[in-house]
């Protein structure tokens, strides 16, 4: 159990005399507009004069400690209560000072962590228009014909939702001075909201019957090492390449970040002279602000929330690996990293919801993808933890519908109704067993798959298609030219000889803003669908030989992959890209896992 640092706030600091201030302390976490974990024995903490007796009121109990003689620190837990969507009042009260907590809620609250750029945030509503009575008593002048003017101060709220936003903090020590604050889903603080997590939130809010807090301590590109101790980290040869990249990168970083200076003045002429170039602008050298620095996050972000009792953890990782092999490394940073975590809320057992790599950069176009891809090896690292007790692997590729984020969120509540609400086993979908080879055709069973196998995916066509929905379809693919570029155009035609059959399609009209600055309409389908025949985004190799895209059919929990190209096929790869264009799937809906033979 990693050493818990007490976090302080100082209230109004420059402004309170000293003899006063220093009456009642404690962490922002435990402040207004609070969701307190429910069913847990859930503790509060903080600081006091050395020895004075300290009692918290809260919903119907009473209950006191003692600060102790020396540091003044104290801490007590509350009984395990039900969920209240009741807002509550906390007083916190010592001999020479009292406040109080206000908005409380009871409910579940989940750890938040997405160190990718996944989902966006929830957009900001267009500001509400409110329609005046038609009568206002007591006034004189009321005009009952008047026309609806927007409503100042208005906020569309969800009351049983909240968010504790941890400050992003890189730091070497443990920090006891970092503000952060719960807020409500309104008008004003929507679009700070994550939205798969405000979707996942709403889910459980609506399953359960229980308010629903988020404590999102999400940091866009952070490294898995820099959530880990130092200690954590050094005691394992497999993470040993680390220290020396991090060494010579702080060592370096003036002359790095000159040659990158140099190299963005470059990129920006090439970008000049060729618009149209797709080259993307240098990466800022890591350095001593760096997020991904070993254990700078554990201190920096970790340490402020330490004491607080979540429900679970959803967590997903996006990571450069500097050690090789990279599965090998991020497996052991995977099992380290949730091991540190039930360390931290003093759960042996709290619920894991790991959201595997997420698709990035440009769809897949080659068979497999060189090793500087390395989002298949991450997500092949990952899938080794999936024997972790209560910790459920949720796959954020093939996302159908038109919401990639509602779509994630049903995704990820499947996971958690399993570890944290039902306490079984949750399957990461269809998994690589075995491959058998015959002529030239290769055969490839999987487990997770005992009810079958089938190939789903999401293609978006412009204008209604609603007439398809119930169809088998044919897609074609034809290359078109614009402006001088060809671009691929594809088309949907209904074909009954085919296996792909359209189970949903989601209409909807969207503007688009046109070069004169008018927004014109557009009609667009979303539509699923499926093929229990043909499979996509399997390749196959002979010995020493370039993979090449391969023909897939499905039968059963088996799939036959072939080339007629490749007469002596000896390895096969599946999904192998950082933006992989796999669709198989388990008859459940859940993604096949990508994999390769060829280790």
């Amino acid at each position: 159990m990693p050493v818990k640092s007490f976090l302080i706030i100082f209230f109004l600091a420059l402004l309170i005399p000293s003899a006063a201030r220093a009456a009642i302390i404690m962490p922002y976490i435990l402040g207004d507009n609070m969701v307190v974990q429910r069913g847990v024995e859930f503790p509060l903490w903080g600081m006091a004069e050395p020895g004075e007796e300290v009692t918290v009121e809260f919903n119907g109990q009473n209950v006191k400690t003692f600060a102790d003689d020396k540091t003044g620190k104290w801490k007590l837990s509350l009984k395990p209560m039900e969920a209240n969507s009741k807002p509550l009042l906390m007083k916190v009260t010592a001999k020479s000072a009292s406040f109080k907590i206000e908005n409380v809620l009871v409910g579940d609250v989940w750890i938040y962590g997405i160190q990718t750029p996944f989902g966006g945030n929830v957009r900001k509503p267009e500001p509400e228009i409110i329609q005046p009575p038609k009568e206002i008593p007591g006034a004189k002048d009321a005009k009952p014909n008047a026309e609806p003017q927007p409503a100042k101060g208005i906020k569309i709220m969800d009351p049983l939702v909240r968010m504790f936003e941890v400050k992003q903090t890189v730091a070497k020590t443990p920090q006891e001075l970092v503000s952060g604050n719960w807020i409500n889903f309104d008008t004003g603080n929507c679009s700070r909201f994550p939205e798969i997590a405000y979707e996942f939130a709403c889910r459980l809010k609506t399953l359960h019957n229980v308010p629903v807090g988020i404590v999102n301590i999400s940091w866009d590109g952070s490294s898995t090492e820099s959530w880990l101790r130092d200690e954590t980290l050094r005691k394992s040869q497999v993470y040993a390449q680390i220290f020396p990249y991090w060494a010579n990168a702080l060592q370096n970083f003036a002359a790095n970040k000159k040659k990158w200076e140099e190299d963005v003045k470059q990129w920006e002429r090439i970008k000049k002279s060729r618009p149209k170039t797709t080259s993307k602008k240098p990466e800022y050298p890591d350095g001593p602000e760096s997020n991904r620095q070993p254990s700078v996050l554990y201190f920096g972000m970790l340490t402020q929330i330490m004491q607080f009792k979540p429900k679970g953890i959803v967590w997903c990782q996006s990571d450069r690996i500097y050690a090789a092999p990279y599965s090998k490394c991020y497996a052991a940073l995977l099992r380290d990293l949730v091991s540190e975590l039930r360390s931290i809320f003093d759960s042996p057992e709290l619920p894991f919801i790991l959201i595997q790599y997420p698709a990035y950069d440009r769809r897949q176009e080659f068979p497999a993808e060189g090793a500087t891809s390395f989002g298949p090896f991450i997500r092949e690292a990952q899938l080794l933890a999936a024997d972790i007790r209560n910790l459920a692997i949720v796959s954020p590729l093939n996302l159908p519908g038109e919401s990639c984020q509602a779509a994630a969120a049903d995704r990820i509540l499947a996971g958690a109704i399993a570890t944290a609400y039902e306490n079984k086993p949750f399957s990461p979908g269809p998994v690589f067993k075995s491959m058998t080879v015959e002529n030239n055709k290769v055969k490839i069973t999987f487990d997770n798959a005992d009810k079958g196998l089938k190939a789903i995916y999401a293609e978006n066509f412009e204008g209604d298609k609603s007439s398809l929905e119930g169809k088998t379809v044919k897609i074609t693919e034809t290359q078109k030219l614009v402006n001088g570029n060809y671009v691929p155009e594809r088309k949907i035609t209904a074909d009954p000889k085919s296996t792909a059959k359209v189970i949903k399609v989601e209409f909807r009209k969207a503007g688009e803003k046109l070069k004169d600055g008018n927004i014109a309409e557009k009609d667009s389908s979303w539509l699923t669908i499926e093929d229990p025949v043909s499979a996509a985004g399997f390749a196959v190799a002979a010995d020493k030989a370039p993979f090449k895209w391969a023909n897939a059919t499905i039968e059963g929990n088996t799939v036959t992959v072939w080339n007629d190209e490749v007469q002596k096929p000896v390895a096969i790869r599946y999904g192998w890209a950082n933006n992989p264009i796999g669709n198989l799937h388990s008859l459940d809906g859940i993604p096949a896992n990508c994999f390769r033979t060829d280790k």
